[in-house]
C-alpha cells in the first residue's frame, strides 16, 4: 500500500492511494490533500485485517452473479437444502435486488423489504383461518361463546 504524489496536465497535484492484498492492487483512490489519501489508506488497512474490507469493484457486480456462483458453490449441501436456497432466490430475492449493483443494497433497505416479507406472511398465514378454525372448532352459527367444552358430559337432571 502506498501513496504516490503526482502533477496532472493542469499543474495541480494530486495523491494516488493504492490498496494491495496477496500481491494485487484491489483498490485505487486519487485525493486532492495527502492527508485524505493517508486516512482512506489507513481505514483500507483496518478494514482487511479485521477481514471487513470489500473490493469496490466486486460492488459494482450486480447481485443476481454472486447469488449465481454462490448456489453453484453449494453443491455439497442436500438436494432439499439447495431446492429452498434456488426457490428462496428466484422468488422472493431475484425480484427485489436481482439486478442491483451489490454495494448500491443497504441494510436498511433489507431490513424492510424482510420486515414485509414477515408481515405479509403472517397476512397470509392468518387470513384463510377464522378464529374458530384455527381453534380446530367449527364456526360458530348458535352464538355459543368459544370456551364452551365439546366434550362435556351432561348428566340427567335428579
Amino acid at each position: 500500500m502506498s501513496i504516490q504524489r503526482y502533477t496532472t496536465g493542469s499543474g495541480s497535484v494530486r495523491y494516488r492511494a493504492r490498496i494491495k492484498f496477496h500481491s494485487r492492487e484491489v483498490a485505487t483512490r486519487v485525493f486532492e490533500r495527502r492527508r485524505d489519501a493517508e486516512a482512506w489508506e489507513r481505514e483500507q488497512k483496518r478494514r482487511l485485517h479485521l477481514g471487513e474490507w470489500f473490493d469496490p469493484r466486486r460492488g459494482r457486480v450486480p447481485l443476481e452473479e454472486v447469488a449465481e456462483e454462490w448456489l453453484a458453490a453449494r453443491s455439497a449441501v442436500k438436494r432439499r437444502t439447495r431446492e429452498t436456497d434456488e426457490s428462496t432466490w428466484r422468488l422472493h430475492v431475484e425480484p427485489r435486488f436481482g439486478d442491483r449493483p451489490v454495494a448500491s443494497i443497504t441494510t436498511a433497505e433489507v431490513e424492510q423489504w424482510v420486515g414485509s416479507l414477515v408481515r405479509r406472511a403472517l397476512r397470509v398465514e392468518r387470513q384463510p383461518l377464522s378464529g374458530d378454525a384455527a381453534l380446530g372448532a367449527q364456526p360458530r352459527r348458535t352464538g355459543q361463546p368459544h370456551h364452551r367444552e365439546p366434550c362435556r358430559v351432561r348428566t340427567a337432571a335428579p
